[in-house]
């Protein structure tokens, strides 16, 4: 139960991270909307989404790429090219609206995302949700207990260390809730947050980070930071919560 514990704590500590600090831009950006149908909705809803898909993302992700046999063939690079191109082109949508809304009116496009949005309000959900899916094949956590549980519990038991493994996504994505929502919050007191200016910030944002992950910048910034040792302090009360 120690592990389990600690598992969870281990997530919520992670938004700490140098691993973290890449997406909270793109969860935070991903968690407001600039078009005139968000005021239809609940606050609470695209951050919901956005974190939700990311931890279902981070889970699926770690459970096919780091823990199992199932695509040893596939490289890891082709997720993070993935995952980039996705960031892009949500960028895209962003920086290019009117370009994004003729696609959508393409019929094949239409009936392809025929079940997923139907209205401006439901496209702005699927960006939501892509924005947090994105994230998974990215999300390479620096967290000692993270990697405790990848490297050392499931390849012992399947079933516990995905108990662990949830355990600690759902940390992390009641951590990264918590900032989108205030992210949201703060944002929303921003006059031009539903003007132009605001939706092209947006785009910058997401396509400086889609940049980042296909040329690995990320990566290197994660780097930089562990070298420093600013993530030591955190690192060892993670260990002392296992102990």
């Amino acid at each position: 139960m120690s592990l389990l514990f600690a598992s969870f704590i281990a997530g919520v500590l992670t938004v700490a991270a140098p691993c973290i600090l890449p997406l909270l831009p793109i969860v935070i950006g991903g968690s407001v909307s600039a078009d005139k149908e968000a005021s239809l909705r609940p606050r609470w809803q695209r951050p919901v989404v956005v974190t939700l898909s990311l931890v279902v993302s981070v889970i699926v992700f770690t459970l096919l790429l780091k823990a199992s046999t199932a695509l040893l063939g596939v490289p890891a690079q082709t997720w993070l090219v993935l995952s980039g191109v996705i960031v892009i082109g949500l960028a895209l949508s962003y920086m290019f609206p009117r370009l994004y809304s003729k696609a959508s009116n393409n019929r094949l496009i239409e009936r392809a995302n025929k079940t997923i949005a139907t209205n401006q309000s439901n496209r702005s959900l699927k960006h939501a949700a892509l924005t947090g899916v994105a994230l998974g094949p990215v999300f390479n956590s620096c967290s000692p207990t993270y990697l405790l549980i990848v490297a050392a519990v499931l390849p012992v038991s399947i079933s516990e260390g995905f108990v662990y493994l949830v355990a600690y996504a759902l940390g992390l994505g009641l951590a990264l809730l918590a900032i989108a929502l205030l992210g949201q919050r703060l944002l929303s007191r921003i006059g031009w947050l539903t003007s132009r200016r605001f939706e092209l910030g947006l785009g910058v944002i997401f396509l400086l980070v889609g940049v980042g992950v296909l040329f690995g910048l990320d990566q290197q910034l994660q780097t930089y930071i562990l070298d420093q040792g600013w993530y030591a302090p955190i690192s060892e009360l993670e260990t002392s919560l296992r102990n």
